[in-house]
């Protein structure tokens, strides 16, 4: 049968001081910063199951009855929970990062594994041997920095803003722009000194803008970055990545090797069941410029926004690749029959409640996990539901 799932929270400072609060009436945390709500089964933080007023962690219960809980998705991942379903909510920007493929992954962990390094320890990089696409869908109005600009865009930004003698490498990838040039001057940014950086922000900060908006983008992002990172050589990543704007309920897909940054705002998270993540700058955490440079893409590469498929009139499902996931939108107003197709879901209320087969009352940020082997389940009421399934 289904059970209400109890979520955990993560309290980074970058959280924002009321928006999980709100929804999920953490009334005594107001104020306070909240970055994250998972629901799912990863060692690190695993949500807890409701079972006869009992308390179970998902990752314990899938374990012990995986053929039962996991139905056709048992094999997705090593017999556990194949996807990790988050709400973020960014008062301030979060790191520079990227997430590692499944080869690298599964190398990273066995090789600090050997070294005996711990999972705990704040100097590991690889926490787990799985790779973590993601499916970013705003709630609010959310804006993030995402692969790598053109070409082009790179070299006008940059010499529009007076920095072409600030990294040597930079004549050469302006004069034969390619992967290998974009790659030497990444190198050579991640190593900007202090100095340099002073010098870069000055030029930033005097810039008078003009009608070119990516240039003027670019601008205002590394100054607000400033605001928040100081000397941080993430506050010059503006100039080498899209800024991407999204307004509510529209999503982006990001793959291994795609460097991004969220920067304010709110939204459903729904990944691999992972948490690599290679961080590059913007942060107190660790930051592992070889792993940085060992797995990113270099290639321009445009956000990619995902559409949705909406063949049932009030249910909208995002068109991502990953085949560990899929995030939808249920819009509920009566009674509905919900087909699990022998896979685990999650659902997230996120306004109004409902109640699924009769016997459990969901409200506004409470959540209910559904094993595979439940045929379907009837919902009832009205509510925005998020749905997490394969």
């Amino acid at each position: 049968m289904p059970h209400k799932l109890m979520p955990t929270f993560q309290y980074y400072s970058w959280g924002d001081d009321s928006f999980i609060q709100n929804l999920c009436s953490l009334t005594h945390l107001k104020g306070s910063p909240v970055a994250e709500m998972w629901l799912g089964a990863h060692p690190k933080s695993p949500s807890l199951l409701v079972i006869d007023a009992q308390h179970e962690a998902l990752d314990k219960y899938i374990s012990e009855r995986s053929a039962s809980a996991l139905g056709s998705a048992v094999d997705v991942y090593e017999g556990k929970l194949p996807f990790l379903f988050k709400l973020l909510a960014a008062k301030e920007p979060l790191s520079i990062q990227l997430h590692p493929d499944k080869q690298a992954a599964e190398a990273g962990f066995a090789y600090e594994s050997k070294l005996g390094i711990s999972i705990n320890d704040a100097m590991r990089t690889y926490k787990d041997n799985n790779h973590k696409p993601e499916l970013l869908c705003a709630l609010t109005d959310f804006t993030a920095l995402c692969g790598f600009r053109t070409h082009q865009e790179m070299i006008s930004i940059i010499n529009s803003l007076g920095l072409e003698l600030l990294w040597n490498s930079f004549v050469n990838f302006a004069a034969n722009p390619c992967s290998i040039t974009l790659k030497c001057l990444f190198t050579e940014y991640l190593s900007t000194n202090e100095e340099q950086m002073k010098e870069a922000i000055g030029k930033i900060e005097s810039y008078l803008p003009g009608d070119d908006y990516a240039i003027t983008e670019a601008q205002a992002m590394c100054c607000n970055l400033v605001k928040h990172y100081q000397l941080d050589r993430g506050v010059l990543a503006p100039l080498f990545l899209n800024s991407v704007n999204l307004s509510p309920f529209e999503a982006i897909f990001i793959d291994a090797g795609i460097l991004h940054a969220y920067i304010h705002g709110a939204g459903l998270e729904l990944m691999a069941n992972s948490d690599n993540v290679i961080r590059g700058g913007l942060t107190s955490k660790h930051v592992d410029i070889k792993q940085i440079l060992a797995n990113t893409r270099f290639a321009p590469q445009p956000a990619i926004l995902v559409g949705t498929d909406s063949s049932t009139p009030n249910l909208h499902s995002y068109n991502s690749p990953a085949s560990e996931f899929k995030l939808s939108l249920l819009d509920l107003d009566a009674n509905q029959l919900i087909h699990t197709y022998s896979k685990p879901m999650i659902m997230l209320c996120l306004h109004g409640s409902f109640n699924c087969s009769d016997n459990i009352h969901i409200g506004t940020g409470e959540a209910i996990f559904i094993a595979a082997s439940e045929a379907s389940v009837t919902l009832s009421g009205t509510a925005l539901i998020a749905i997490a399934s394969l």
